[in-house]
């Protein structure tokens, strides 16, 4: 476990995993393991930032998205939709 946990640690600072591990819905409405990589919120931001740049459309879409998503907490966060 210590190997696999010291793997995650080292790619979720990585901006593609972080993007991955914010979109999940089983990691994301999950209140305890989100609260332990909250700063993942700012990856997902440098990547929108990032290829958005020339864009200001795309960027306040995605960024309205984002916030949706992450309102959308009472549906995705249901257990149903959680895998375990």
């Amino acid at each position: 476990m210590k190997i696999l946990d010291h793997r995650w640690d080292s790619q979720l600072h990585k901006n593609l995993y972080v993007v991955g591990y914010w979109l999940n819905s089983t990691c994301r409405f999950n209140e305890e393991e989100f609260e332990q990589h909250m700063t993942t919120t700012i990856g997902l931001l440098d990547v929108t930032e990032r290829y958005s740049h020339i864009d200001s459309h795309l960027r306040t879409k995605l960024t309205s998205e984002k916030r949706i998503y992450s309102n959308t907490k009472l549906d995705l966060g249901r257990q149903a939709t959680l895998a375990k």
